[in-house]
C-alpha cells in the first residue's frame, strides 16, 4: 500500500509504502483508520522520516496529517478534502 501523509498547515504531501499485511489487509486499514496510526503524533514522526527530519514533538490528534490509501494504484480510503 502507498500511504500519502499531507501536512495541513503548509500543505506538503509525502508517499510511504506500507507493507505490514496482518489478517489479509483489513488490520493495515484499521490501523490508518482507528489504530495508532490515526493519531497525529504517529503521523507526524512517519511524515518527517519521509522527508529526513529527525523526530520532533507532535500534538495528538486526528486532523493535522490526512491520509490518502493507495492499493495497486487504486484509491481505498482518503481523508483528504479536494
Amino acid at each position: 500500500m502507498d500511504v500519502h501523509i499531507k501536512n495541513k498547515l503548509t500543505g506538503e504531501v509525502v508517499c510511504i509504502k506500507h507493507t505490514i499485511n496482518f489478517m489479509l489487509g483489513e488490520y493495515d486499514l484499521y490501523e490508518w483508520i482507528d489504530g495508532n496510526l490515526a493519531c497525529s503524533c504517529n503521523r507526524g514522526i512517519l511524515f518527517r522520516r519521509a522527508k529526513g527530519i529527525g523526530n520532533g514533538e507532535e500534538l495528538c490528534g486526528d486532523d493535522l496529517y490526512p491520509i490518502k490509501i493507495y492499493n495497486n494504484g487504486e484509491l481505498i480510503y482518503t481523508e483528504v478534502d479536494e
